[in-house]
């Protein structure tokens, strides 16, 4: 798993939700559209406290 898809230590929520959708822009551009969307919704889990 790329670094981009693990949490940090001492790392918020919303910085790791913001992180996740910052690499989905970057898989959505190489056409990657289902890992995109696969990323977007884990950044929501993320921010809503489920992950």
């Amino acid at each position: 798993m790329s670094d981009d898809m693990q949490r940090h230590d001492g790392e918020t929520n919303v910085e790791f939700a913001a992180r996740l959708r910052d690499t989905a822009s970057r898989i959505h551009a190489w056409g990657g559209d289902e890992e995109r969307a696969r990323l977007l919704a884990r950044a929501d889990r993320v921010e809503r406290g489920e992950e």
